[in-house]
């Protein structure tokens, strides 16, 4: 993840040339190539609710039904470990041996030798527990049912409670700083505090929907997803939000970002990535109508881990993502001719291969996603409105851009 001092658990060269009249494509000589792989896991693994790395070897997966999990082979093998009953999220990890996990209702998972032993940590209250995290070694928060907010300062011996100020369930936390940090939740209800925890304020959207994982950069920029295909921006530390429109109803899960521009996210079977701080999202990964994802996790070398659970059987998964690069002969420039332009919003777009293609607005939010077949493709973008628009077109061969203006 993006290196801040936090631990919580809510990447071929190519050339853009944006012309009017033609979609022209600009081939290096690397070209980048990518899979996901479906890992085997022990046998019996359960549904897979969270996952987390400590370095490009070493990760653990929790989930339902005392399902805890760990790889020291970057996911090639998996390992069952024994921890007491219940159900588990939100890994966090220091190093290799010391971890934790929200344990289901009254207690936090925790284990110093790497996962040989865990343990129960009381916590106050029987509500279930959603989201962990830990700004610094001893200090914590963990949130969950009925507005439940509880935060240790000794390193997760003890966890008392503190006063959320709202009865909805809380989703997940993030901290930006030990003083900073925000919660989401249900009926679109987002949380900040200043001082550690001591009072929380309201920086709600509004929506009825839940608002389940969110990302911030800062004290003032993040972004927070839901259900529905809700998913919101702030760079006034939640005073005012931006929707970014996905075109999809689908609930969205886990943002996580490697580097101030660099990120990935889910929907329950879509993999997305952005590469310009979360403005625009293409599409690198559909796992199927037959999983749903509960989790991602992105290494800075790109390589990432979805977890889940299989429609039929409620079988734990986990795919591996790996970014390939090949090396090909120099490519000519492939152009494909787009008219009229300017035009009313009616266009022609030819293209050889056939793919995806993408119509952004002028503030990079996301309009229409389209097939393109091989051969003479019909853009209707008249209902849209008058504007200039990115046409971002997506093939075997790689992504090109085109501005367009409708008048």
């Amino acid at each position: 993840m993006m290196k801040i001092d936090v631990f919580c658990s809510a990447r071929p060269q190519k050339i853009y040339l944006i012309c009017f009249g033609f979609l022209v494509l600009l081939f290096g000589q690397r070209v980048c190539l990518a899979q996901w792989v479906n890992l085997p896991l022990p046998t019996n693994t359960k549904e897979l609710y969270d996952v987390v790395f400590v370095d490009g070897q070493i990760g653990y997966s929790v989930g339902f039904q005392s399902t805890v999990i760990k790889t020291i082979d970057a996911g090639a093998t998996w390992i069952k470990q024994t921890p007491p009953a219940g159900a588990y999220r939100s890994p966090v990890f220091f190093g290799s041996d010391t971890g934790f996990a929200a344990g289901s209702f009254s207690f936090v998972l925790r284990t110093y030798d790497g996962g040989l032993n865990w343990t129960k940590q009381p916590v106050a209250g029987t509500s279930q527990n959603y989201g962990l995290c830990f700004p610094t070694r001893m200090r914590g928060y963990m949130v969950g049912d009925s507005g439940r907010i509880v935060r240790t300062l000794d390193g997760g011996t003890t966890w008392p409670p503190m006063i959320s100020g709202i009865p909805n369930h809380l989703r997940a936390v993030q901290f930006i700083h030990p003083d900073t940090g925000y919660v989401v939740a249900d009926s679109g209800k987002v949380l900040r505090t200043n001082d550690g925890g001591l009072t929380w304020v309201e920086r709600s959207i509004a929506t009825s929907e839940t608002m389940r994982a969110l990302y911030f950069f800062s004290a003032d920029t993040g972004f927070v997803v839901g259900q529905a295909g809700l998913f919101y921006k702030t760079t006034n530390g939640g005073i005012n939000w931006s929707q970014v429109l996905f075109g999809t109803t689908d609930p969205f899960v886990s943002p996580v970002f490697t580097d101030r521009n660099t990120g990935y996210m889910a929907t329950l079977t879509k993999i997305f990535k952005t590469v310009n701080g979360g403005d625009t999202w293409v599409e690198i990964g559909d796992l199927g109508q037959a999983n749903v994802i509960r989790d991602i996790y992105f290494l800075p070398s790109g390589v990432g881990y979805a977890v889940g659970r299989t429609i039929a059987g409620a079988k734990g998964f986990v795919y591996k993502y790996t970014p390939q690069v090949a090396v090909r002969p120099n490519l000519q420039p492939i152009v494909f001719p787009l008219y009229p332009n300017p035009g009313c919003g009616l266009y022609s777009l030819e293209n050889e291969k056939g793919g995806t293609l993408y119509i952004y607005n002028g503030l990079g939010r996301l309009c229409r996603t389209l097939m393109l077949l091989p051969g003479s493709n019909r853009v209707d973008m008249q209902d849209l409105g008058k504007g200039v628009y990115t046409l971002q077109t997506k093939t075997a061969e790689g992504v090109s851009a085109l501005r367009v203006v409708v008048e």
